[in-house]
């Protein structure tokens, strides 16, 4: 689909294709972003598969998606010493938690719930 609509990037999660296969479709340009949940060793992997960004997530309870495995603060905060890609914080984020996101490292956020309602 990304291909067809000539996105400027594809976000990956792990029932998803692999990093090459996207890259191969989309190009050297196209970003390319991965869920790495609450792990950091999938962020290590995706990083060094050429990801042009590491999801970490839910941070805190979403509605979105409230059986989401939950990633603590402090996981940002490690991986954020560990990678040299952007951390993008997904999961329950609104405008009244996000800076916790920031502050524990996060360089951007996802929001669903908070920018609809």
């Amino acid at each position: 689909l990304a291909q067809k609509v000539d996105a400027d990037g594809v976000h990956l999660g792990k029932n998803d294709s692999t990093i090459q296969n996207a890259r191969q479709q989309l190009g050297d340009k196209a970003i390319i972003g991965v869920s790495c949940y609450n792990d950091i060793d999938l962020a290590i992997n995706a990083q060094r598969q050429g990801a042009n960004y590491a999801a970490f997530g839910a941070l805190f309870s979403s509605n979105t998606k409230p059986d989401a495995p939950r990633c603590a603060l402090d996981i940002i905060t490690q991986a954020k010493q560990t990678l040299n890609i952007p951390i993008v914080g997904i999961g329950g984020i609104d405008f009244d938690n996000q800076q916790q996101a920031f502050d524990s490292g996060c360089d951007a956020v996802a929001m669903i719930s908070a920018l609809f309602e």
